[in-house]
């Protein structure tokens, strides 16, 4: 939406980083903006992506210059009806998301079942975090701070897995439409909807 009016004599090349938090990111939001600004000086490695909440005060991942984010694309049947991240075959459509990086030091991570037991890399489960910097719980909200706070750890409400260290965010708890007993994530359906 920015016009080259707007970005005259504009330098971008000083930037170190520009960090997409978007749950999930997608690959071609990235394409798009370096398409529009490569030309300004923005550079593929100074994309970085990002989890974050404020209930963390800042993030729980980040990509960063030394550690790119990480794009897989995944087999739809698997994820769908078992929660598996598995890898999709070289002759599977385009498409994909990032990893929002590796956690950042001081925090922990789990992926956690229906029953909060800790589930194994490659498989989708809630997001629980623990770190120093981790909120204390809601204003006057004692009832939603008991249900997402227990024993030092936060349940986000936020799906996704756990692979080489890096986290992939798939959407929310809430949002997540089951049919048929397949999972459907809500920017799915955006996507297609959008390219009609």
């Amino acid at each position: 939406r920015v016009r080259p009016s707007q970005v005259g004599g504009v330098r971008l090349d000083s930037v170190r980083g520009w960090i997409n938090c978007a749950e999930p990111t997608i690959p071609s939001s990235h394409r798009k903006f370096l398409g529009r600004f490569a030309g300004l000086g923005v550079r593929p490695e100074s994309l970085w992506t990002c989890y974050a909440m404020a209930e963390t005060v800042f993030a729980v991942s980040q990509s960063s210059d030394r550690a790119a984010p990480r794009i897989e694309s995944i087999e739809r049947e698997p994820f769908q009806t078992s929660g598996a991240a598995v890898p999709a075959r070289d002759d599977a459509p385009a498409g994909g998301t990032m990893s929002g990086g590796p956690r950042i030091e001081g925090t922990e991570v789990r992926i956690l079942d229906d029953k909060r037991h800790e589930l194994p890399d490659r498989r989708v489960g809630e997001i629980a975090i623990r770190c120093g910097s981790l909120f204390s719980g809601y204003f006057r909200e004692p009832e939603t701070t008991a249900r997402v706070l227990s024993e030092g750890w936060f349940y986000t409400g936020d799906l996704g897995y756990v692979t080489d260290g890096h986290l992939f965010v798939t959407g929310r708890k809430k949002d997540l439409l089951i049919i048929a007993g397949r999972n459907y994530y809500p920017q799915d359906i955006e996507r297609i909807v959008c390219a009609v």
